[in-house]
């Protein structure tokens, strides 16, 4: 049995980059992690056949194709990563970059450092993981007493304009779930969030 990988069972925002280069060294390991990621106890006909997957390899990831109905299957089928002519690896790289950068990553930067030969290429990739991103975060809920706050984020503006017609900035509401389970100062409970907005920032918000 060979020995474990260093960093495997950290979090990833815990990994270094050393640590990352040694989890996905190659095309294979990143195609295998995808593949138990997906499916855990293997992978099942898509047309729901209580058949066996045989598994073949081809040039954009394995290919899995059901004994019985002859349905076809990839471990990219329905992932951000299906039909990209750009190598799994980079893609996880990419990923690992956008996830862990305090500050952001630019697509040019990435452009660069992965070796991708188009700037619009290494956009579309962007695009995808932050939309992949965004997906997740939805699953997540606050519950409980959250602690909230509001703030106006855009550019500058005269003073002039301020009083005539208010602020000209997106407005964006922030909360916290409190995990001690006590109410501290400024804390509300989720549905009394609204109420206790200014009136400007509701109705900012309700025209979104």
């Amino acid at each position: 049995m060979s020995a474990p990988i260093v960093g495997f069972n950290k979090p990833y925002h815990n990994l270094t980059i050393l640590d990352f280069q040694d989890r996905f060294p190659n095309e294979k390991s990143c195609g295998e992690y995808l593949l138990k990621m997906r499916w855990p106890d293997g992978c099942s006909c898509p047309k729901k056949c209580a058949s066996k997957m045989d598994r073949k390899h081809s040039r954009t990831g394995d290919l899995f194709q059901c004994r019985t109905c002859k349905a076809h299957i990839s471990t990219t089928t329905g992932t951000i990563f299906h039909k990209s002519r750009i190598p799994l690896r980079k893609w996880f790289w990419a990923i690992f970059l956008m996830a862990t950068s305090k500050k952001g990553v630019s697509m040019l930067y990435l452009q660069r450092q992965l070796g991708i030969k188009s700037y619009r290429a290494a956009w579309l990739m962007g695009q995808k993981i932050r939309h992949a991103m965004l997906e997740r975060d939805a699953l997540y809920t606050l519950n409980g007493m959250v602690q909230a706050d509001e703030i106006f984020i855009g550019g500058k503006q005269a003073r002039a304009d301020l009083k005539a017609s208010g602020t000209n900035k997106t407005p964006f509401l922030i909360g916290v779930e409190e995990k001690t389970g006590k109410a501290a100062p400024g804390s509300s409970p989720l549905r009394n969030l609204r109420q206790s907005m200014t009136s400007r920032s509701s109705q900012l918000l309700a025209r979104k």
